[in-house]
């Protein structure tokens, strides 16, 4: 791509423009052709600017190229004023010249599959009316982490409809490979596909110049696993009755998004407390792509990709067969951390010995103040034959039933034993020998 800057021969406005076809399916136009003989660019209309598609007013003029600002950083891409501009209707769309913001998201019953290349990728967000935000309205306040593909920060979106709100934006680095490309818009083409109250919710994109960026709600609580370390009690104190509701709660919330995920036929891959968000107690599922890059030391690099083993269904670190199946092998993995309050399953394993144990039918012992039922619903979604687990619609149900019937709640605060296998954040040792009947249930077959 050729970045030329254009001034317009009167002197009334300064503008940078894309030469080339960078992502043609957000307006179909060329921005700037060079012509390599002339001192000239001629400009075509059907620029894309914020949510709508503008066409650039009738009067043709020419523009010169300052070759001394070729370089200047691209954020600062203007395509046109919005006083110069005129809305186009395209493909159907909507003319929004009343100022109202436009709806991009339109929910289907069965997920649409990415394309594999950014090209049709682009046409593939276009199609679907992906909303596109205009750059100079977003700012980044601070940063929140890094991954292999860029940055994740927390900003601000002026443009919003909501006129300013605090977002999350990842940004992906500048020069970044074809295949680092498509991994990070098709977690953007994934994550625009769903709209629940425990999914994370894509508010836009930004594809016109560099970096690219996904903007997605903020969870200002941050990851699920920090919060389930930070709620263990202080050695010797009994936790209250309140947190076993609370973990009960998460464990429902992020049933009831997995449900709507596997209604729509959506296979994660990687479920687990790190990919989870918290904005006060509500939990929403994220990573959609680039989170696992976040924290590579839990992954294992085959040849087919990096694999999360400790969360990973039989089937799947074998044969590679990921289906809703084995993201319910996962779930039980998630519940496992939230009521071991954050710690990993299998943590003081090795990932080969993991394979091993798991294949001789062997199970963890619940975590430390684990109730019963809960137990027996992480064995049930650690099935070793995967027809044989159950579906997340079950689980969702089973976990609506009452708290008294899950938890068994103490009449009294602190009265739901004295020994420490019973208590919320205890030692993970002190509990293996508990409910043995449960740990065994897959030692024979």
């Amino acid at each position: 791509i050729i970045l030329f800057v254009l001034r317009k021969k009167r002197g009334r406005f300064k503008q940078i423009v894309t030469g080339g076809v960078q992502n043609p399916s957000y307006g179909d136009v060329v921005a700037a052709k060079y012509m390599r003989n002339t001192d000239t660019a001629q400009v075509y209309p059907n620029f894309q600017e914020d949510t709508h598609l503008y066409a650039a007013p009738d009067t043709e003029e020419s523009y010169e190229i300052d070759q001394r600002e070729v370089y200047q950083e691209i954020d600062d891409i203007y395509l046109y004023p919005h006083t110069e501009l005129q809305p186009v209707v395209r493909n159907g769309g909507i003319n929004n010249s009343d100022g109202e913001e436009r709806e991009f998201f339109t929910e289907s019953d069965i997920y649409w599959v990415p394309a594999s290349n950014t090209a049709e990728l682009y046409e593939q967000l276009s199609k679907y009316r992906f909303r596109e935000i205009r750059r100079d309205q977003l700012q980044i306040t601070e940063h929140l982490g890094s991954g292999e593909f860029g940055t994740v920060n927390k900003g601000v979106w002026e443009g919003s409809p909501d006129k300013s709100r605090e977002v999350a934006i990842k940004l992906l680095q500048k020069g970044a490979s074809e295949e680092s490309q498509v991994k990070f818009l098709q977690e953007a083409a994934l994550m625009g596909q769903f709209s629940h109250p425990n999914i994370i919710s894509l508010l836009g994109v930004v594809t016109l110049g560099e970096p690219v960026m996904i903007v997605m709600e903020l969870m200002e609580n941050g990851d699920l696993k920090e919060n389930l370390i930070s709620m263990r009690p202080i050695p010797g104190e009994l936790p209250p009755n309140s947190l076993y509701q609370q973990l009960l709660d998460f464990c429902h919330q992020i049933a009831a998004g997995m449900t709507y995920l596997a209604d729509k036929s959506f296979v994660h891959r990687d479920l687990a407390a790190r990919n989870v968000l918290l904005s006060g107690n509500t939990c929403k599922i994220a990573d959609f792509g680039m989170a696992r890059d976040l924290e590579e030391s839990t992954y294992y690099t085959s040849q087919g990709g990096k694999i999360p083993v400790k969360w990973t269904a039989p089937e799947a670190l074998h044969y590679r067969k990921y289906s809703t199946a084995s993201d319910v092998w996962s779930f039980g993995c998630l519940v496992y951390e939230i009521w071991s309050l954050g710690h990993k399953p299998f943590e003081n394993y090795t990932n080969s010995q993991v394979v091993n144990l798991v294949m001789t039918g062997w199970r963890l012992p619940p975590p430390p103040g684990c109730p019963k039922e809960i137990y027996r619903l992480i064995i049930h979604c650690w099935h070793p034959e995967a027809s044989k687990r159950p579906q997340f619609a079950y689980l969702l149900q089973t976990l609506s039933r009452s708290e008294y019937e899950l938890l068994h709640m103490p009449a009294k605060e602190g009265d739901r034993g004295r020994g420490q296998a019973s208590v919320l954040g205890a030692p993970l040792d002190v509990s293996k020998n508990t409910f043995t009947d449960l740990q065994n249930t897959y030692t024979d077959l």
